[in-house]
């Protein structure tokens, strides 16, 4: 059973949200357009899981500031892979 304020989703004027060092908003999206073109920034073997696509573990703490946890995206196959581009294999065994 859940319960709802009449201000649920709304936020209640004055109240101020505090977020730890590790708490970052969410950024601001846009609408994708119809057709995207772009490089590959990273070809994957067979085999891969989600923790070869994001860590989990100490990593794990980040998951509430988007900016900062993106920069361990595929970290397990390339260390680098945040700053390299247009191609980083990444193959696991």
């Amino acid at each position: 059973m859940f319960l709802y304020r009449k201000t649920a989703g709304k936020g209640v004027a004055g109240t101020k949200i505090v977020r730890g060092p590790n708490i970052a908003t969410v950024p601001k999206g846009v609408p994708l357009a119809k057709d995207l073109k772009g490089a590959c920034a990273i070809k994957v073997g067979d085999k891969i899981t989600t923790d070869h696509i994001m860590p989990a573990g100490a990593r794990l703490k980040f998951r509430s500031n988007v900016p900062q946890y993106a920069k361990f995206v595929f970290e397990p196959c390339n260390p680098k892979f945040h700053n390299t581009r247009p191609c980083a294999p990444c193959i696991s065994a």
